[in-house]
């Protein structure tokens, strides 16, 4: 489901042959496909198997489909598939991210270096190096590290829609369209008020709000070092 997002974000690397509306098309394939994905499975798991039989146990599809064919085959291939779709989801954040880290770089938001370009292979790789260095640190820090960036990220993204919808709607002259951006705008807010608001279930902990605020720290640090107007000029 994240996959569609990066579609916009990688949108400079397209051919030059691709049309301008396949961008569209491809967000809202991959919504479709993600959506229907998730339906499929939960649809198949509850229909294999009772789920009274899968409370408490891990893995409970993988264990489904082995109840009901009754082999470890359909368990080691559904185990496979899920790890196949973390590389997945990996590979398309990373792409989402270096390239923003290359968008801020050659907007002048950040240090301009993460705006340079590979002479042989045209990519970003001082962004690339960049998103590297920080998943390597992510990962040494260990699995309690998981769930605080995961919902900061997620209130991250919502701002992010939140920031494309109010842009949307204040460019936009069509009154059809001006209504979806209106209507995407109130969801992003929802989005944020359930992370940053103590009366929703699921709001911040301190984890969350400690991460935000080294988040931050760090968006505030990179943008203080970056060259100025007369450097820039120079």
């Amino acid at each position: 489901m994240t996959g569609f997002e990066s579609v916009p974000k990688a949108a400079e690397a397209a051919r030059k042959e691709f049309r301008s509306q396949d961008f569209f098309r491809a967000i809202v394939l991959a919504l479709f496909v993600g959506a229907a994905f998730y339906v499929a499975v939960i649809g198949a798991v509850s229909y294999v198997t009772p789920w009274q039989t899968l409370l408490g146990k891990r893995f409970a599809t993988a264990l489904a489909f082995g109840q009901v064919i009754g082999s470890q085959w359909p368990v080691r291939l559904t185990l496979m598939a899920a790890m196949f779709g973390l590389f997945q989801c990996f590979n398309g954040n990373f792409v989402a991210a270096s390239r923003l880290l290359f968008s801020f770089g050659r907007r002048g938001t950040i240090p301009a270096r993460f705006a340079t370009i590979h002479p042989a292979f045209q990519t970003p790789s001082i962004a690339i190096a960049g998103v590297t260095i920080a998943t390597l640190a992510g990962l040494a820090l260990g699995d309690s590290l998981l769930v605080p960036v995961t919902e900061v990220g997620s209130m991250a993204c919502a701002c992010g829609w939140f920031a494309a919808c109010i842009s949307f709607f204040l460019v936009e002259t069509r009154p059809g369209a001006r209504l979806l951006g209106a209507l995407g705008t109130i969801g992003a807010l929802l989005l944020v008020a359930m992370k940053v608001l103590p009366k929703f279930p699921g709001h911040f902990s301190r984890a969350e709000w400690l991460t935000l605020a080294i988040w931050l720290l760090i968006g505030i640090a990179m943008h203080l070092t970056r060259p100025g107007p007369a450097a820039k000029t120079s």
